[in-house]
């Protein structure tokens, strides 16, 4: 009976790693954005047009940053200002398309592949150095859903390179925030962590296993040994899996409901 629960329980994690790797590799990127200098005007180096495209996985799409805002979430651009540009009027959509949303229940704009933004700027300074990030909502009508998310964004270069090659890619985005703030974040979410229904019953549990034992000095070895083995096996199984599956393999483990209803059966079988 051992060896047959034992046996359940290989095959409940393979067919959970493969839900997750399957899955993980369908949705983990529905976007990604490509910005550049719009080859087809240049004032004279007075100013300039940025172009921001982006390019969805087929069904994806993004609301428009003209779209209403009572028929779902604008695209919003937020540039950070300095001494070096000056935006000249708002950013403009290109290839609009719209079509009847039944969540909303009303007329919306959105962009597809064939679709980007335009954004004019004047030019106060030859090195020009331009940051910001964009806020967006991509939909996907196969997928059913609907992600926020936040892009970083930084450009930066002498006029003089602009103006002899537009063509040129000039802006890289940042797309790794600080690690202080990953960590700290990281952390107080850990604790938080603890109110939650299944974690916060197994404190009182896991103390008084330990606290009783008849042995003074087992006790406080034994729940050292079971804390750190905790997060070796954890961070082993992190980092296995992000290796294998990529970054988000772990929380699509964790989070998903196909590997814990199997897990659910598998406990309760």
């Amino acid at each position: 009976m051992l060896k047959m629960k034992n046996s359940l329980s290989v095959i409940v994690t393979f067919v959970s790693l493969f839900f997750v790797y399957t899955s993980n590799s369908q949705i983990l990127e529905p976007i990604k954005w490509d910005i550049k200098v719009d080859s087809s005007f240049f004032d004279n180096k007075q100013s300039l047009n940025l172009i921001f495209k982006p390019t969805t996985e087929l069904g994806w799409y993004i609301y428009s940053s003209d779209n209403d805002p009572n028929s779902g979430p604008r695209t919003e651009f937020e540039f950070n200002s300095n001494k070096t540009y000056k935006l000249k009027g708002d950013i403009v959509p290109k290839n609009v398309k719209t079509k009847f949303d039944e969540v909303w229940d009303s007329e919306v704009r959105y962009l597809d592949n064939s679709g980007y933004f335009l954004q004019t700027v004047d030019l106060i300074e030859d090195n020009i150095s331009i940051s910001g990030f964009i806020s967006y909502q991509v939909c996907s009508e196969i997928e059913k859903m609907c992600i926020p998310l936040e892009k970083d964004f930084i450009f930066f270069n002498d006029i003089q390179s602009v103006s002899q090659d537009f063509n040129e890619d000039l802006l890289a985005f940042e797309e790794e925030k600080s690690l202080l703030s990953f960590i700290l974040f990281s952390f107080f979410a850990g604790f938080l962590a603890i109110l939650t229904p299944c974690v916060f019953p197994m404190i009182p549990l896991t103390v008084s296993y330990f606290a009783n034992k008849k042995n003074n000095k087992k006790p406080f070895l034994d729940a050292f040994v079971f804390g750190i083995s905790i997060i070796i096996i954890f961070t082993f199984l992190g980092v296995f899996l992000s290796m294998l599956m990529g970054p988000q393999s772990a929380n699509e483990l964790a989070t998903s409901w196909i590997p814990n209803i199997l897990f659910f059966l598998l406990f309760v079988a």
